[in-house]
């Protein structure tokens, strides 16, 4: 699974660069980077940087992503959830290789709403994210990092075992951003900015509640 996820990354990461080098004449000088809450442009950049922009995160940081398990000091707990590591750094390269497409789309005269369309992607990620945290040791490389999870193996398994319920729940939710797309960005924005609120508190007291952990 890993290799196989690996060449997906890859074929994701450096085949979105080359779609957009194919393009790269018919898209406008100046293309649009940013877009409001109602979807609307809002921020441009010229198209040589813009163009490579997303491509080149998305590159840096897949390759972070891989290299952190060496160097975090607790990456041997990484090993526990290795397959979910590469799962969650597959879907963040697809995740941005999508953002890319819809930003071709977008300043190739294709008219839709950005958040709209941007939903069901973060929705996927959002799920996958939750989906991972059920499993996910103690390290600094993924995970809900609080002071009191990085302090104790039991706030951290807690916090996490509530964090993926939520965060899946998140991810269905944040999905009603496409049927009330008048109130996309909310739907967007604010479950999981609640759901990473309440984890930080509820890390907090649970540590608390554990005497220290």
């Amino acid at each position: 699974m890993v290799e196989n996820s690996r060449r997906i990354a890859l074929v994701a990461m450096f085949g979105v660069l080359l779609v957009s080098l194919y393009y790269y004449s018919e898209l406008p000088a100046r293309m649009a980077t940013h877009w409001d809450a109602n979807g609307v442009a809002n921020g441009f950049l010229d198209r040589d940087v813009a163009l490579f922009l997303l491509p080149g995160i998305s590159i840096a940081v897949y390759f972070v992503l891989m290299l952190m398990p060496y160097i975090d000091p607790l990456g041997k707990n990484v090993r526990h959830f290795h397959d979910s590591y590469e799962l969650l750094a597959l879907a963040l390269v697809l995740f941005l290789s999508y953002l890319q497409g819809l930003s071709l789309l977008y300043n190739l005269g294709r008219d839709f709403n950005m958040v709209v369309a941007l939903i069901p992607a973060f929705a996927g990620l959002l799920f996958i994210l939750g989906r991972m945290l059920a499993v996910v040791k103690r390290n600094w490389s993924v995970g809900i990092r609080t002071p009191w999870t990085m302090s104790s193996d039991k706030v951290w398994d807690r916090t996490h075992s509530v964090g993926s319920v939520l965060y899946q729940v998140s991810a269905v939710l944040t999905l009603g951003g496409v049927l009330v797309q008048d109130k996309a960005v909310f739907f967007l924005l604010v479950p999981v900015l609640a759901t990473s609120i309440f984890l930080v508190v509820y890390s907090y007291k649970e540590y608390r509640k554990l005497g220290g952990g």
